[in-house]
């Protein structure tokens, strides 16, 4: 018994001396320090890797910073590299070199706009080690005011359907995909699980306490993880996306998030599927989409096609921010560690004096009998100038005005 309680004692006194350490060397990889065949101007524009935007993933655009071609097939609005983690990281970087992250699409700036939207970020690992140096625990994602999704644009997973893995959730529900990095060497711990696994992201029923609630598809082949959405009502008035309590058993090297402007388009179909049919983890769906069996295009019977994601709708001339904090299973905030955190600045809106905002009141009486008692029945009616122009992809009746040259994000714009 003196014996364990020794081993015991030792034991955390280990911990306590090596947590310090360990969280100065938890934080975002390095991308712009010495990298092997860095090129001149990175996907990621800052010294870390960590990025936020806007794109139209349909364009065929890679200029705004990036070098080097976009692939026709895209998944997000810049590129995670062609394997995350798949080799001994030089200098504490997760790509190998010649796998550095090497193009960007242009953003979409227009305000009431209804672009992609891609939150990306990856871990840095210990000198000499395969895997990131601490386990993440909870993500949380800033975003600007006047960004939002509307969870009602399209339906939802019912929160049954969302418990199983994979979640039995309809193709009809999927707002977006994300792209998760994990170390080398975990395979058999997560069933076959690559460096790379490219999932699905569901519309599910939210509980109460929340604004909004989403899913990603069976990561690690083992579970699902929740997101929730909820409004910075005592301050800007943004929302924060929140994933906690990520299992630890599976470590998480880096992710890419996107949520879809208009979910139902098109050019989405080699990414949408049923929950049931979530594919073995392949790191080529990344670049290819899903194999083409399972693909789900638009169904007129799912209804019309509306935008879920939505550019603000003031221009201040000056950029975006957007913050992630993240902090792991070893320094948990909740037990005095701390968030790492960084900020990143999405390009400036323009187009505000386009927008269309014309309101109309009609009053009725309650009562249309003469010399009587009556109150009076207030309405208030916006013209439905919002819905799309005449067709979009995948579905006749709705397109895309091919006239429209001005850079608008995907399909259509918000008057």
């Amino acid at each position: 018994m003196r014996r364990l309680s020794m081993l015991a004692a030792t034991a955390f006194a280990a911990l306590c001396l090596a947590a310090p350490a360990s969280q100065a060397e938890f934080d975002f990889a390095d991308v712009n320090t010495g990298l092997p065949n860095d090129p001149a101007v990175p996907a990621f524009p800052g010294t870390k890797a960590i990025w936020a935007g806007t794109c139209d993933l349909s364009s065929a655009s890679a200029g705004n910073g990036g070098v080097g071609t976009a692939p026709t097939i895209r998944a997000h609005c810049i590129d995670v590299g062609d394997s995350s983690l798949g080799a001994p990281p030089p200098s504490d970087s997760p790509w190998p070199a010649g796998q550095e992250p090497d193009w960007r699409l242009d953003p979409v700036i227009e305000a009431g706009g209804h672009p992609d939207g891609t939150a990306t970020f990856w871990f840095n690992y210990r000198e000499g080690a395969t895997a990131p140096a601490e386990d993440v625990k909870d993500i949380v994602v800033k975003l600007p005011p006047g960004v939002v999704g509307n969870p009602e644009a399209l339906p939802k997973c019912s929160a049954i359907a969302s418990q199983a893995v994979p979640p039995d959730c309809p193709a009809s529900a999927q707002v977006g995909i994300t792209t998760l990095g994990f170390p080398e060497g975990i395979s058999d711990a997560v069933h076959e699980a690559r460096d790379l696994q490219t999932k699905a992201v569901y519309n599910v029923e939210a509980r109460d306490t929340v604004t909004a609630e989403f899913l990603i598809a069976r990561v690690g082949n083992l579970f699902n993880v929740a997101i929730t959405a909820r409004g910075r009502t005592n301050g800007d008035y943004g929302i924060d996306t929140l994933a906690l309590l990520i299992p630890e058993f599976v470590p998480l090297g880096g992710q890419a998030f996107t949520f879809w402007g208009v979910p139902w388009a098109q050019e989405h179909d080699i990414w949408r599927i049923d929950g049931a049919d979530t594919p073995s983890n392949d790191p080529a769906h990344v670049h290819t989409g899903f194999p083409a069996e399972i693909q789900q295009s638009y169904d007129p019977s799912w209804g019309p096609i509306r935008p879920f994601f939505s550019n603000p709708t003031e221009c201040s001339g000056q950029p975006l921010p957007v913050t992630t904090e993240v902090d792991s299973w070893q320094n948990p905030v909740s037990r005095g560690g701390s968030w790492i955190s960084a900020t990143v600045q999405t390009d400036v809106l323009s187009g505000c004096e386009e927008l269309l905002f014309e309101p109309q009141i009609t009053l009725k009486p309650t009562v249309s009998v003469s010399d009587s008692p009556s109150g009076l029945d207030v309405t208030l009616a916006t013209p439905q100038n919002n819905d799309p122009p005449a067709a979009l992809p995948g579905n006749p009746d709705l397109a895309h005005d091919p006239a429209d040259d001005t850079g608008a994000p995907a399909y259509w714009k918000t008057p």
